[in-house]
């Protein structure tokens, strides 16, 4: 940020920055300046859904959407990982999905 003193960079040192983001659509209504501005100055974003958001709306149709919204932020979808908990927890008698290939890659990067 130019015009500003302001540096994501000074504040995430790492060239990393992973969002967790709890369902579909906070990435944007909580994060979605911090994601754009780090991804503006360099930074990596890499965006975790912890679930499908599926208490209304089809799996499908919340992935499309988030990986849509992240893209306009500047996120690559191998970028966008979805752990695939049920909307609402695992209080209903649903099974937890599987964890996504690229929470692995994550970890490791991480580690």
């Amino acid at each position: 940020m130019a015009d500003s003193s302001f540096s994501y960079t000074s504040i995430f040192r790492g060239k990393t920055l992973m969002v967790v983001i709890p369902h579909e659509d906070d990435e944007i209504n909580v994060a979605g300046s911090t994601i754009h501005g780090a991804i503006l100055e360099g930074v990596h974003v890499i965006c975790v859904f912890s679930t499908w958001g599926d208490d209304l709306y089809t799996p499908d149709i919340r992935r499309r959407e988030a990986v849509k919204a992240l893209k306009t932020l500047g996120v690559k979808e191998d970028d966008v990982i979805f752990l695939g908990y049920p909307d609402g927890g695992r209080g209903r008698g649903q099974k937890v999905g599987p964890i996504d290939r690229g929470v692995r890659r994550s970890i490791y990067v991480f580690a």
